[in-house]
């Protein structure tokens, strides 16, 4: 696992609960009722303490499979191996098509995936991840923020009758 760019932003949460705060801070102002303030108090804090969450600027990322090889239509199970104890939240998704060749999702969590690999031959499997705070108040992504964060795994399926050799 090599370090990888983290770009963050402030996510939707933080930006819907400073508009939200605004908007009763200013309800308050206009109609001269000073216990509308009371209701941001609350809100007003929990920005404050979210905004300050300390965000790595590089983090360490790789999905790994169960094994490396399997039969044409047996099920692997991928895992996104992701640092613990740095305190941020992640999730994943895997990118998978919907043709009748691609790789088939069977059941999915935050950071593990069972697959079908329906097709013999060798198959890259992308998994996009998030990082969040644990605040949530700010959200990341590897690499810049246009382009999707990819982490690749490759798997490859046998036809059926072939041998499957162990690998080491």
């Amino acid at each position: 696992m090599s370090p990888a760019p983290l770009t963050w932003r402030i996510s939707s949460t933080a930006r819907a609960t400073a508009v939200l705060a605004l908007v009763t801070v200013v309800l308050a102002v206009v109609s001269g009722r000073g216990e509308l303030v009371t209701i941001t108090a609350p809100l007003l804090l929990w920005l404050t303490v979210a905004l300050r969450a300390p965000r790595p600027a590089t983090t360490a990322l790789a999905a790994t499979s169960d094994r490396a090889r399997c039969a044409e239509g047996e099920e692997i199970e991928l895992t996104l191996d992701a640092p613990t104890g740095d305190g941020l939240v992640y999730r994943g998704e895997l990118l998978t098509g919907h043709g009748p060749g691609d790789p088939q999702l069977v059941r999915a969590g935050a950071t593990s995936w069972r697959v079908r690999l329906p097709n013999w031959g060798a198959q890259t499997l992308r998994v996009t991840v998030q990082i969040a705070t644990p605040g949530g108040a700010w959200s990341a992504r590897v690499g810049s923020w246009p382009s999707a964060p990819v982490v690749e795994v490759k798997a490859t399926a046998k036809r059926p009758g072939s041998r499957i050799a162990k690998s080491t």
